[in-house]
């Protein structure tokens, strides 16, 4: 599979959260669809983003690969505290080595797409 620029990619996977059971999820779930992410490879949390003590973000982060790429709709669907969310993002690039620097605007909101760089095609 190809990226944007001809990068070899891997997996895409969505990450959609809620802030609780009753809320809906379909408008995230409607952008996902509308960038191919298969539907077995998008994880849902309906619970509040105050904390990163999520299941399914857990078992998302745990799956990511070099060469995925991750969708979220917006940055507020990642996390609620922003010294949370720095914390996060310094795990992302730092730690598994993902590329967030591609970034799409949809619809007014800021439609994070992020690459995990395979580091050998990166150095070459």
């Amino acid at each position: 599979m190809l990226g944007t620029g001809g990068n070899i990619m891997g997996n895409v996977y969505g990450y959609v959260r809620v802030s609780s059971i009753d809320q809906n999820e379909d408008r995230q779930l409607i952008v996902m669809d509308e960038n191919n992410v298969p539907k077995g490879n998008i994880y849902i949390d309906k619970q509040s983003g105050k904390d990163f003590e999520r299941p399914q973000y857990k078992k998302l982060v745990k799956k990511l690969k070099a060469g995925d790429l991750l969708y979220i709709l917006s940055i507020d669907r990642l996390g609620r505290n922003y010294e949370d969310i720095q914390k996060q993002w310094r795990i992302l690039t730092k730690d598994i080595g993902i590329d967030g620097s591609e970034c799409f605007a949809y619809f007014g909101s800021l439609f994070l797409v992020i690459r995990i760089v395979v580091w050998a095609i990166a150095c070459s």
